[in-house]
């Protein structure tokens, strides 16, 4: 789903980029042109997440925002997570955002993250791998 979407964004901005460089568009136009494109991508629930540790005691937390299609907030989480990794409270704000979306109906969501690695991790093996691998991703008990 990441491919085709990428692939959507890159061709709904570069048509209306070429048309921008060489013309004076309205505003209005410009921002008509982005709501179509948020439209046409942003047509899923989306969950936001993130982790944090501290760097003197190693504590961390975790959190996220699920939202509608819209963009609308609908709840919003957070989490001590204990001693452990960045990785950790990162994946576990990923697997907690998608309990929270699942409980609450939403079975296909576009999950976002800052982090690369847990993109990756995701994207390579799937969450219920990385659940296995993990194991209590609060804990620090990792691989």
């Amino acid at each position: 789903m990441a491919r085709i979407v990428t692939l959507a964004i890159s061709v709904l901005r570069v048509v209306p980029s070429y048309f921008m460089q060489t013309l004076l568009i309205p505003i209005g136009v410009v921002n008509e042109i982005k709501k179509v494109v948020r439209k046409f991508i942003w047509d899923l629930p989306m969950i936001n997440v993130d982790g944090a540790i501290h760097m003197m005691n190693s504590w961390s937390s975790m959190g996220g925002v699920i939202r509608e299609a819209k963009g609308q907030w609908i709840v919003g989480f957070r989490k001590a997570t204990g001693m452990g990794k960045i990785i950790n409270a990162k994946l576990w704000a990923v697997f907690t955002g998608l309990e929270l979306a699942w409980s609450k109906g939403f079975k296909k969501v576009e999950v976002k993250s800052d982090t690369m690695q847990v993109v990756r991790l995701i994207n390579n093996r799937g969450l219920a791998a990385i659940v296995t691998e993990y194991g209590n991703f609060a804990s620090g008990n990792d691989k």
